[in-house]
This record gives structure tokens, C-alpha cells and sequence, in this order.
């Protein structure tokens, strides 16, 4: 995205004769990573389903564990004397030393921890991991993320009006510029809306020829 971006404000400098700042973060890049399972939940309000496996990683240091209240949260700890901390904090000393074992470890370890976690809220988990220098975040689902005020100030959905739905939500551009600013200028297209302007403008096809396509139904 980043790099999107740079191209974008190097080819609005050969158009206007000027360049500007580009705001382009990972947070909000990973907004816009939920372009199929965010739209569903913002214009039919499904929720992405949380898949169910044993451990979301293969590694115990760095995975997501479910809290009491239902909600997740993140481990980081890939230096050593990280986990070492984190082991200490929850009383599971004999796991700092096989921190990188075999799988079969891991499991173990994880199934340990998820216990561990299984007995606080998430948010209470969080403010003592965070207290105690120890990597670890909220696990968001779709409620969380477009409620939070983050990415409310940033601004990471815009509402566009549609012939069909009224007024829905989308995704907004993930990078910011000052001086051509990026912006949802489209609602999603009715079937065959376009067709006209993509076979004609785009790729040349005669009136006629577009004709026969949609008497044949290849088109609409």
C-alpha cells in the first residue's frame, strides 16, 4: 500500500508540479485487508466466523487466546527473555526453556495458557500484560474494529448512496494525501451497468457487436 501510494503522489507531481505528504499506516492497512468479509458485515451485517483450531499458530509465544468473557487477545513474545516474563507472570516457569520445542510442545503449551487466560476478561488481561512490558493487543472482530476510535477519526468507512440499498457503507482508500486527497468516488455497480462503457470505451467493441453479445446473453 505503501508503495500504491508513493506511485500515486509520484504520478500527481508529473500532473500538477508538486509533491506532498503521504499518510499511510499498517494499522489502518489492515482495515482495508477485510474488503470482502468488512463489506458483508457494513452492508448485511454478517459477522466473519471465527475459525476453530487447535492454535492459531504453530507457535504458543505468539497466538490469540480466548478470555473469560468470550473476547481475544494477542501474545508476542519471540525474544526469549519475553516469554521468559510472560511464563513467569502466569506461573508456567517450566515453559521458558522450550519456548521453540516440537509441535507437539506447542499444543501443550497452548492448551496450558488458554486455561490461564480462560480465568480473566480480555481487557483486564491486556492492562496486566500491558503493565508488565509484555507484547499483547485486543483481538478484534468486526464490532470492535469499526466502533474504534481510531479508525473513526481516520475516517476507514464512508457511506456512498445506492439505487437499490439506500445509503451503505464501504471501505475508505487506507492512505491519505495532502495534496490530492484519495476518495470513494464509485457505489458498487448494478449488474451490467457498465457494460457499455467497458466493451465500447475500454476495449473497442462497435455498437453492433455489443448488441449481438447481449442478445446472446453473454452479456447484460
Amino acid at each position: 500500500q505503501a508503495v500504491m501510494a508513493i506511485n500515486a503522489a509520484l504520478y500527481a507531481r508529473e500532473k500538477i508540479g508538486k509533491g506532498q505528504y503521504i499518510d499511510v499506516s499498517i494499522v489502518n492497512g489492515t482495515v482495508f485487508y477485510h474488503w470482502i468479509d468488512g463489506v458483508d458485515y457494513l452492508v448485511n451485517g454478517n459477522p466473519a466466523q471465527r475459525p476453530e483450531s487447535t492454535t492459531g499458530s504453530d507457535m504458543a509465544c505468539m497466538n490469540v487466546y480466548k478470555a473469560k468473557d468470550g473476547k481475544y487477545l494477542t501474545i508476542g513474545c519471540v525474544e526469549p527473555w519475553l516469554w521468559e516474563k510472560l511464563c513467569k507472570m502466569v506461573e508456567k516457569e517450566s515453559f521458558a526453556s522450550i519456548q521453540y520445542g516440537p509441535v507437539e510442545k506447542q499444543q501443550e503449551m497452548y492448551a496450558a495458557l488458554a486455561e490461564v487466560f480462560a480465568m480473566k476478561d480480555r481487557d483486564e488481561w491486556v492492562t496486566l500484560l500491558d503493565e508488565a512490558g509484555i507484547n499483547t493487543a485486543p483481538a478484534y472482530d468486526l464490532d470492535d474494529l469499526f466502533s474504534d476510535p481510531h479508525f473513526k477519526y481516520h475516517k476507514a468507512v464512508v457511506e456512498v448512496e445506492h439505487p437499490k440499498l439506500g445509503k451503505v457503507k464501504l471501505l475508505n482508500t487506507p492512505f491519505k494525501f495532502s495534496e490530492t486527497p484519495a476518495e470513494v468516488r464509485m457505489r458498487p455497480p448494478l449488474t451490467g451497468e457498465h457494460t457499455t462503457e467497458v466493451l465500447d470505451g475500454l476495449l473497442g467493441y462497435s455498437k453492433d457487436e455489443i448488441d449481438r453479445l447481449r442478445q446472446e446473453g453473454v452479456v447484460e
